[in-house]
């Protein structure tokens, strides 16, 4: 499936502007097989109009996977901005803490707005992007937790529209990240 068109070309133009938007061809054709790939295929090709809670659900789910897949690839030359992550014997991204009064060792989940914001640290710490861009950053994380909200409170609503703007964004996130495990 190409992530950045449609049927044909009438259709596209109409059916565009449902979705939620397109991602670089060129930086998806690069990314090898991959769960990242079939989320990118799956949020570039949904009627994020029409199903905006599936749609916000393979956002946050597309954010974690890649920044668990660029950690995976990258945790040994990015460590330093990533203190206490590491890699379980089940390939999960994790923190792990050493206790050397008891001499014991506790390993957690890592939550995505913790990820994110050390993600914003590594880039502010190498000058990588403007503070615009780090400050989308920021509304990211907000947004993942109203999406994680949305889960669970009935009467939380995602729009589409916040989502559009999420996506456009944070587009330099996923390309910095996607270009780390290409």
């Amino acid at each position: 499936t190409n992530p950045t068109s449609g049927a044909n070309a009438s259709t596209v133009k109409k059916r565009k502007n449902n979705k939620i938007g397109d991602f670089d061809i060129n930086l998806y054709n690069q990314l090898p097989a991959s769960k990242v790939k079939e989320l990118i295929d799956e949020i570039t090709n949904i009627e994020a109009l029409y199903f905006p809670f599936a749609t916000s659900f393979l956002f946050r789910s597309l954010i974690e996977v890649t920044m668990d897949e660029y950690l995976r690839r990258n945790l040994s030359t990015v460590h330093p901005s990533f203190p206490n992550y590491f890699i379980d014997s089940n390939n999960k991204v994790v923190s792990k803490f050493e206790h050397p009064r008891n001499q014991s060792t506790t390993i957690k989940d890592i939550p995505i707005r913790k990820k994110i914001d050390d993600f914003k640290k590594h880039f502010t710490n190498l000058n990588l992007y403007d503070k615009r861009s780090l400050n989308d950053l920021d509304k990211l994380a907000l947004f993942i937790d109203d999406l994680n909200l949305s889960i669970h409170w009935g009467d939380k609503r995602v729009s589409y529209d916040a989502l559009k703007t999420h996506w456009i964004n944070s587009n330099f996130f996923l390309r910095f990240l996607c270009e780390g495990i290409k």
